[in-house]
């Protein structure tokens, strides 16, 4: 596995040197290669909003992360050309609008009985079940009346 580079210019600043790392603290990854004598590092910087200055690796999420934060910020939340204007304006605000509905679920199902939430999660999925089968057995009927 080959280390990777994350080095943007308007997110990290230049990585200090590599000798000052080393005896400092553990924030800098040097790579030894075998046919020659190259070295690569990667340095998180401490004011990013995931890393908190840890070393970043090709397979971790959060260079993922990273990647989807540099991604938004070239695109500047704006969506596709062909939403209209409510959807790009709702879609700035989807992640935390989704959080903010969890939470309140989370809250209401913590303020309750274990028995009553776990019965109102089954009356509800027996309800949604209970009502499709219904639709679907009107839809048959209504096909054979056709027919």
């Amino acid at each position: 596995m080959q280390a990777t580079s994350l080095n943007s210019l308007v997110l990290l600043p230049p990585p200090p040197s590599c000798n000052s790392l080393l005896h400092s603290a553990p924030r800098c990854f040097v790579s030894h290669k075998r046919f020659n004598d190259a070295r690569s590092f990667i340095h998180a910087s401490k004011n990013d909003s995931f890393g908190h200055g840890k070393l970043v690796d090709e397979n971790m999420i959060l260079l993922r992360m990273r990647i989807r934060e540099i991604e938004k910020m070239e695109m500047k939340s704006k969506g596709p050309s062909d939403w209209t204007e409510w959807e790009k304006k709702y879609f700035e605000n989807y992640d935390s609008d989704v959080c903010e509905a969890v939470g309140l679920l989370q809250r209401l199902l913590m303020n309750t009985r274990p028995c009553l939430a776990v019965g109102s999660l089954a009356l509800l999925m027996l309800s949604m079940s209970m009502s499709f089968s219904i639709s679907v057995f009107h839809l048959v009927e209504l096909a054979k009346g056709i027919m």
